[in-house]
């Protein structure tokens, strides 16, 4: 069972209708690291240092709040810049399904 305080981190999976928060306070614009099978964030003031450190490692990601039909809540990390016709901002006006082709 998870915490009621934990929200998963997680894409879509193939056939899962959802929506996303269209606040823009709830979306967030990071950068994260992956380092055996465990990803960090990394606090802005520090990336010039971790890129130093693992050059060309660090991942810029627009994290997003989701709500699929089953109430469940997830954060979407999607690769940014993140295009205006991307999936996640059309899920902030409509329910939308998710396949492996968007």
């Amino acid at each position: 069972m998870i915490d009621p305080l934990e929200v998963l981190v997680r894409a879509p999976q193939p056939g899962e209708m959802f929506r996303v928060n269209p606040d823009p306070v709830e979306r967030l614009d990071v950068m994260l690291i992956e380092n055996e099978g465990e990803t960090y964030m990394v606090a802005e003031e520090m990336a010039d240092e971790v890129d130093r450190a693992a050059p060309n490692r660090i991942m810029r990601k627009t994290i997003f709040l989701v709500q699929n039909m089953d109430g469940e809540f997830f954060m979407w990390p999607v690769p940014a810049p993140v295009a205006p016709d991307h999936l996640a901002y059309r899920a902030m006006v409509d329910w939308v399904c998710f396949n492996t082709l968007n």
